[in-house]
């Protein structure tokens, strides 16, 4: 797995190097974070896209692959982490490598 354990913490590193607390519950590594990422586990780009002030939600059915940070403020990704469309999520290539997005038939 792509985690470590630094000065007592567990922590794991995306595919544009930022690093996020990390917390075993049981037998499983979640992370503690949420995803602020703009590059999937194989280096390919993920396209930023905003949504309109008249239809906040207009991004997500986008085609494509696409992420968007809350308010369309890059600021609100350091807080909140981003938002990306269901292309995004179920390309297999979101989450850091040897990691996966929970389902409900595996987390």
């Amino acid at each position: 797995m792509s985690w470590k354990i630094r000065g007592g913490s567990a922590t794991v590193k995306d595919a544009d190097g930022n690093i996020y607390k990390a917390v075993k519950i049981g037998n499983q590594v979640w992370m503690a974070e949420n995803l602020n990422v703009t590059h999937y586990n194989d280096g390919g780009e993920i396209y930023n896209a905003t949504a309109s002030a008249t239809n906040p939600d207009s991004w997500i059915e986008r085609p494509g692959r696409l992420r968007c940070y809350y308010d369309n403020e890059p600021n609100n990704g350091k807080i909140y982490g981003q938002l990306y469309n269901w292309d995004a999520v179920n390309s297999g290539k979101l989450a850091p490598k040897s990691w996966h997005i929970p389902t409900n038939g595996r987390r």
